[in-house]
Parts: C-alpha cells; sequence; structure tokens
C-alpha cells in the first residue's frame, strides 16, 4: 500500500514503482513517559501530555488513543518533521 497525503510527499524521493513487491508500515509496542491529563473546564478541553521514544509519533498514539484518524493538516512554518 502506498502512503497518501504528506507521508506520500515525503516518501516520494525514495518509491520505486518498478517494484511490485507489497509493503506495510510494521507495529511497535511503544509506552508513553509522564503521562499526565488536565481538564480545564474554563477553556471547556482537556490537555494531554506526555513523552515518546525517540522515532515514535504521538500522531499515531493520539489516533489510537480517539480510535480515529487524525486529519492531516498543511505543517505549521517552521516545523520540523522526522
Amino acid at each position: 500500500m502506498l502512503p497518501t497525503s504528506y507521508a506520500k510527499l515525503l516518501q516520494d524521493p525514495y518509491l520505486d514503482l518498478q517494484i511490485q513487491e507489497q509493503g506495510t508500515h510494521r507495529f511497535a509496542w511503544v509506552f508513553p513517559q509522564e503521562l499526565r491529563g488536565e481538564y480545564i473546564k474554563e477553556k471547556a478541553h482537556f490537555e494531554l501530555s506526555f513523552f515518546l521514544p525517540k522515532g515514535s509519533y504521538a500522531t499515531i498514539l493520539l489516533e489510537n488513543l480517539a480510535q480515529t484518524q487524525i486529519k492531516q493538516s498543511q505543517p505549521a512554518q517552521g516545523a520540523k518533521h522526522g
């Protein structure tokens, strides 16, 4: 399965469409450290903070917690990726 959206833009230079093998993303068990959550009544929202091991993606953790895909938007100017 080929990547889509922003992931596709990042991986395009490395894709070889001549290769007919099907690859997938692999699953890995990682556990957030220093997990904290707080409901802010005045703002009517929940704030969550945590640390993940290097190479882990916070959006993947949040998607699994929410059990839904997070809509990707354009990265903020100056935001680092990778």
